[in-house]
């Protein structure tokens, strides 16, 4: 994974640099704005998969302590951090967040959602209040935005107020909301949408502990042929957030979209959340 910052007079511009340079498989880590001199920055991590192995350093491998204090702050599991530590430990570089990104790079992959029709449906899966509906919105107002065909679909049909939330956002864009109410109903949706357009579902919140709720979520992913991607909030315990993935990855997630990270000052359990069933960062959202 490589590290590279951007700095412009605008926001999107220098989100617009980092992508021409990297490419659009470049995961934004962080951004900042500098209110005295008028700019923007925005930092990017993308992945390197024929970079060299770390350098040994100078001194033995000591623990860098920044990393170690860092890690305890966000609460990252110690079997987690231990690990982190000890790849950090072998890098040849006085920075301590580029040392740090060789331990996550040693640990972690980045997957982003592509902005080009995949394969298979996307459908966002989660516990009740995890920003499955937004994450969604912001899919579709990406996609509409390029100029590009989305089919969006919601099966939230229990939870009050779920479908009109969605439908607020697919009416601004001028996208029809469709409607599944159950696996069959989706199944033959699936098949009359066909793959040529971007197609984003929307699943009913699910409680990661019954096992009874996670079967009717399996049936809606068996019966779509989707990829489930799975979206938890930041700033979660790491040990709870650990066994929520390890449940939604009974039902085939693959992929990590960490949501609300404004709301988050620790990350650990994102972290352990992703570490623990080799989930891949996608995407993340503030809200």
């Amino acid at each position: 994974m490589r590290l590279k910052s951007f700095t412009a007079t605008t926001m999107a511009e220098a989100m617009h640099l980092a992508r021409q340079d990297l490419g659009e498989d470049a995961v934004i880590v962080a951004t900042a704005e500098d209110a005295a001199e008028g700019a923007f920055r925005v930092s990017v991590a993308v992945e390197t998969p024929d970079a060299p192995s770390p350098r040994a350093r100078s001194n033995g491998g000591a623990e860098p302590e920044p990393i170690a204090a860092a890690l305890a702050y966000h609460g990252v599991p110690e079997d987690l951090a231990a690990e982190l530590l000890a790849v950090a430990g072998t890098v040849d570089e006085k920075d301590p967040i580029l040392r740090l990104a060789a331990g996550f790079d040693s640990r972690f992959q980045f997957l982003p959602l592509s902005e080009r029709a995949p394969d298979r449906p996307i459908m966002l899966i989660g516990p009740p209040g995890a920003g499955k509906t937004s994450g969604v919105a912001k899919l579709i107002t990406r996609a509409v935005l390029k100029k590009q065909a989305v089919t969006v679909v919601t099966t939230d049909i229990k939870r009050a107020g779920g479908i009109e939330q969605l439908e607020a956002f697919t009416q601004i864009m001028g996208i029809d909301l469709h409607i599944a109410q159950d696996p069959g109903a989706l199944e033959d949706l699936m098949d009359l949408e066909g793959k040529h357009a971007l197609t984003y579902i929307d699943s009913a919140g699910t409680n990661p502990f019954d096992e009874q709720e996670l079967a009717v979520l399996r049936s809606f992913i068996e019966a779509s042929g989707a990829e489930p991607v799975l979206v938890l909030s930041a700033g979660g315990d790491p040990r709870e957030m650990r066994e929520i993935g390890e449940a939604f990855g009974t039902v085939g997630a693959s992929r990590l979209l960490i949501s609300r990270l404004d709301m988050a000052r620790r990350l650990g359990g994102a972290l352990a959340a992703a570490d623990h069933i080799n989930l891949k960062f996608s995407n993340v959202s503030v809200a």
